[in-house]
């Protein structure tokens, strides 16, 4: 080099040198990876670490200031951009302040004291120098005027303000991102914290994490113009949720290419279909889709409120219009046979225009009307309601009869819906017509009844073509009603309606069900059951959810009739599928079911963090990732957060592949060589073997799915769900494998031997508990299903599982959680002579055999397995109680196992029974 500036003297040399370092420095910096692989000698380079440094260059740059990284562990995207992130933007921003966090103080003082050591060893050389005093790995500041500070999420950065912010993985795992209390908290210090210390002039973001959850699927929302498709309802639009209607904060959507739920309810036709990890808000609270079982209790929430105070409900009439004339244009009325001066004297003696009109003859009437009209006093009798009217529970139940049987036309104006009619038919003309004028006339309002096709004037009239039509002109009544919907499809309650005092909301329903409905006995000889039809699908939804708010349970069927739908409640109370309480109402599960779909799932952000689909609560998918996504979108969508998404394997369904990989193609790794495929594919398919199915997905690929399993396939655990409706149990069980004190899951799984000769699995119980807590389940779901045996593995303790469920049922009954004359389950034991795998097959073999079925979708059980390997040193607790399930339940598959079966040492039910000598048909209690 030194013969190329032999022509230059000694200060042109030194210049050209100079500009040549300066050229290199700034290649170097060009990004972080690129600055690592400069430094530090053991880097080593792989493709997707170049995009990665190419996207914090493009972050650097300002083309965005929101970058979001998701690939699997231990491919150095942390070392990238925690460590040598920082560290480059400070060499370039030597005045910024940098803010390192992550889910525990220990992992971020790592990633501090790694920038600082990248300081003290090169960071002469860039400008930075420690400023004397700054000894504290997790907090230190430069001479230049920049620091870092390194800090868990959640902790404060009080009087610390932030250029550039790193998130490094905020949860810890995935039970830590499930938890809904660890995803508020993270949101909370997002947004009460980290933003609020970013500065003006310079800033940017960059969130490391693995994504857990997934989206809901599209369909239908309840929103305050009634039922649309997720994928139709834009930001700021009002949609139902657990506190009335909230205006939607944002909207997001993903593709998905995997299995999805189909719950069915009682008492409503609508299905709600999710992902599995999606969560639902039942009796136990919030549950992922997967979780839920046949017959679980969901809710669709009442809209509670304060009831309205008197002086919000009169103003829910409008004062009266104003006078159409001028009162200065006019101070004569033609042809009138009374002056103006006596019109006053007659209107303050309190007399009524109908007195006026008897007194001076027919003609006067209108006259008196034009001189109100001129005079600005009131409006002519007959238009002006009595606005004590909306504190009489009686108007209420007119309000209900037109919701049923009203519409609104236009009066002689021709440009006001003023005019409000009610039509009743043969049968309801005499009374309800009746009522209608009694009580509209005792506030005021003149109501005009044509009777048609009267026998004695029309004896041709049929039965249909004899109604009555009540007719009244106020535009203020017209105004209240039309809140109620116009057009039999589109009628609806107004979000008010839920505000009105019980007694009124009572008679407003009541007057609903008269006009529209009839009375019927119930197959089980109960009087009292009222059905309403309707065209409109969100008027019987406001009405169940009504009810429900005032302790009545409704369900909505598929009528029969020329209605699509119709309503069904007994003022008493619901049945054993629907009841209702303060939370609103509760409907059961009726059916599960599995389905693979490919396609868009959407997602929506509300202030309270659920929404009403499928006619139940669900919860909106919320960790840190999915709610800045939802909330600010995506760059390529026009939003503003940069995604790198570098799944393990390259896979079309997430579009594009940054490192423009073919579907297969493995994901580098900084400790193998590029060109090695064979040992990229080897490592990646080592992580997905040793991971469970949500693991792999979501840690390896970025995308939770199902996916194939080893022992047992998914597709035949899909293939053997089934309704046992019409199987008669011939034997009812409980199997518990038992946990090791506490530590790991105690499989508790229910089901029975049918008259088909099939072993039926219909519960799962399943947790980790400990012995006093599987027990008690175990005795639950005994006391539940009618179970006569619990069948136990002996090799766990015989003795100590007998003893841990007699000393639970004891409890249970003294508590009253189970009836005091119910006989205890007799504990059975199996010996194990075999290893898990030998006595798994088999079983395994029954399904394939369809000798065992799940009376529903079980996916936890499913998920075991389908993903259970038979060189795993243990088997999950869900697959080993469900093979003692069946090893008890089906004698001839005993090969491997032993069955011990102890004398009885309590007494046993006498006579006859189909399920055997301790069997119980389900259902049957003993009281």
């Amino acid at each position: 080099m030194t013969g190329g500036l032999d022509h230059l003297d000694d200060e042109a040399a030194l210049a050209e040198l100079l500009a040549a370092q300066e050229a290199l420095r700034k290649d170097i910096l060009r990004d972080p990876v690129t600055l690592a692989r400069a430094l530090d000698p053991t880097w080593h380079m792989r493709p997707h670490l170049r995009v990665i440094g190419d996207a914090m260059a493009g972050l650097e740059a300002g083309e965005y200031d929101r970058l979001l990284v998701i690939t699997p562990p231990q491919v150095g995207k942390s070392t990238s951009v925690a460590e040598w992130g920082p560290y480059w933007w400070l060499c370039l921003h030597a005045r910024d302040n940098v803010a390192i966090t992550s889910y525990s103080d220990d992992l971020a003082l790592r990633r501090g004291k790694a920038v600082k050591a990248y300081i003290e060893e090169y960071g002469e050389e860039f400008g930075l120098v420690l400023r004397p005093g700054s000894g504290a790995s997790h907090d230190y500041n430069l001479r230049t005027g920049g620091g870092v500070r390194s800090v868990s999420v959640g902790s404060g950065l009080t009087g610390f303000s932030v250029n550039f912010l790193v998130i490094d993985d905020p949860h810890k795992d995935r039970k830590d991102a499930e938890s809904v209390r660890s995803r508020q908290r993270v949101h909370d210090w997002y947004s009460s914290t980290a933003l609020k210390r970013l500065q003006p002039d310079r800033n940017a973001v960059v969130i490391i994490l693995t994504r857990w959850h997934c989206l809901v699927e599209n369909q239908r929302v309840s929103t305050v113009l009634g039922d649309k498709p997720v994928s139709d309802i834009q930001p700021g639009e009002l949609v139902l949720t657990s506190d009335g209607y909230q205006p939607v904060v944002a909207t997001a959507a993903r593709l998905h290419n995997g299995e999805t739920l189909t719950l069915a309810f009682y008492g409503s036709p609508e299905t709600l279909q999710v992902t599995p990890e999606h969560r639902v808000w039942t009796e136990h609270g919030w549950r992922e889709a997967r979780q839920v079982q046949r017959l679980d209790w969901l809710l669709l929430p009442a809209r509670r409120r304060p009831e309205m105070t008197a002086e919000e409900l009169a103003a829910l009439l409008p004062s009266p219009p104003a006078p159409r004339r001028d009162p200065a244009r006019s101070t004569r009325v033609r042809n009138a046979p009374l002056t103006r001066e006596e019109m006053e004297v007659h209107l303050a003696a309190g007399m009524t225009y109908q007195q006026i009109a008897e007194r001076y003859g027919s003609k006067t009437r209108s006259a008196a009307y034009e001189w109100a009209r001129v005079l600005g006093v009131t409006r002519p009798a007959g238009n002006v309601i009595d606005l004590a009217c909306v504190h009489d529970p009686e108007f209420w139940r007119v309000v209900g009869y037109w919701v049923a049987e009203g519409t609104l036309t236009y009066g002689r104006d021709k440009d006001r819906l003023n005019v409000c009619r009610w039509s009743f038919g043969e049968h309801e003309r005499d009374t309800h017509a009746a009522h209608v004028r009694e009580v509209l006339g005792r506030h005021g309002l003149r109501a005009a009844v044509n009777l048609r096709g009267d026998p004695e004037q029309s004896p041709w009239a049929n039965a249909s073509q004899r109604t009555a039509v009540v007719t009244v002109s106020s535009a203020q009544l017209a105004n209240l009603l039309k809140q109620f919907g116009l057009g039999a499809t589109k009628k609806q309650l107004p979000d008010w309606a839920h505000r009105l005092p019980r007694e009124h909301a009572l008679a407003l329903i009541d007057g609903w069900t008269l006009g529209d409905g009839c009375e019927y006995r119930s197959s089980g000889n109960r009087d009292g059951w009222k059905r309403v039809t309707s065209s409109s699908f969100r008027l019987l939804r406001d009405m169940q959810t009504l009810l429900a708010q005032h302790g009545i349970a409704a369900s909505i069927m598929r009528s029969g009739g020329g209605a699509p739908h119709e309503l069904r409640y007994h003022p008493g109370g619901g049945n054993r599928h629907i009841r209702a309480d303060d939370s609103g109402l509760w409907v059961r599960v009726k059916s599960i079911e599995a389905t693979h779909y490919e396609g868009p799932v959407y997602d929506l952000q509300t202030p309270t963090g659920d929404f009403v689909a499928g006619g139940v609560l669900v919860h909106n998918c919320d960790d840190l990732a999915g709610r800045r996504l939802a909330e600010e979108g995506r760059l390529d969508e026009g939003g503003r957060w940069k995604v790198l998404h570098l799944p393990a394997i390259a896979d079309p369904k997430f579009g594009p592949d940054p490192l423009g990989r073919a579907p297969g193609e493995p994901l580098p790794h900084p400790k193998i060589r590029t060109r090695d495929r064979a040992a990229l594919l080897a490592w990646w398919s080592d992580m997905k073997r040793t991971s469970i199915v949500r693991d792999w997905h979501a840690l390896g690929q970025g995308d939770p799915k199902p996916v194939e399993g080893a022992l047992v396939s998914a597709e035949l655990l899909r293939t053997i769900r089934a309704n046992p409706a019409g199987v008669q149990p011939q034997r009812v069980a409980v199997a518990v494998d038992p946990s090791g004190g506490g530590r790991d899951t105690a499989g508790v799984i229910g089901g029975f031997l049918g008259d088909d000769q099939r072993v039926w699995i219909t519960h799962d119980r399943s947790g980790v508990m400990s012995s006093t807590e599987w027990s008690m389940e175990a005795c639950l779901l005994v006391h539940e299903t009618g179970a006569s045996v619990i069948f136990v593995e002996n090799n766990y303790g015989g003795d100590m599982c007998e003893l841990a469920i007699a000393t639970s049922w004891d409890a249970l009954q003294r508590e009253g959680r189970i009836p005091a004359r119910e006989l205890p389950p007799m504990v059975q034991a199996l010996r194990a002579r075999q290893g898990k795998l030998l006595r798994a097959e088999p079983i395994a073999q029954q399904m394939k055999l369809d000798r065992v079925r799940l009376a529903g979708a079980f996916h936890d059980l499913e998920a075991e397995w389908s993903t259970w390997m038979p060189t795993d040193p243990d088997s999950p607790g869900r697959i080993d109680a469900s093979v003692y399930l069946a090893f008890g339940l089906l004698p001839d598959i005993t090969g491997g196992a032993i069955v011990h079966a102890p004398l009885p040492n309590r007494p046993t039910p006498q006579g006859p029974s189909a399920a055997g000598v301790y069997g119980r048909n389900i259902g049957d209690r003993r009281r």
